[in-house]
């Protein structure tokens, strides 16, 4: 999997919908979708998600982005 994102270090927490990612609803309950960005992760908190989510990061680098850095990773399914 090809994952790019945000990186909340630059761009600045979103706090509109949730403060925090723990505050988030789990997506297989029911639910009302928010089409918005409603989080940015910092490092730390993506790389502990996706290793809790059993993916092996094969690659992690940083690119520019449009107006601030994006982490830039390629995973598998451990």
């Amino acid at each position: 999997m090809y994952l790019s994102t945000p990186d909340s270090h630059e761009w600045g927490r979103i706090t509109k919908y949730y403060k925090k990612f723990e505050d988030m609803p789990n997506p297989k309950k029911n639910v009302e979708i928010i089409d918005d960005h409603i989080f940015q992760f910092s490092k730390e908190e993506l790389l502990k998600i996706l290793e809790n989510a059993g993916f092996n990061i094969l690659e992690f680098a940083y690119s520019s982005g449009v107006m601030n850095r994006h982490f830039n990773l390629m995973l598998n399914k451990k």
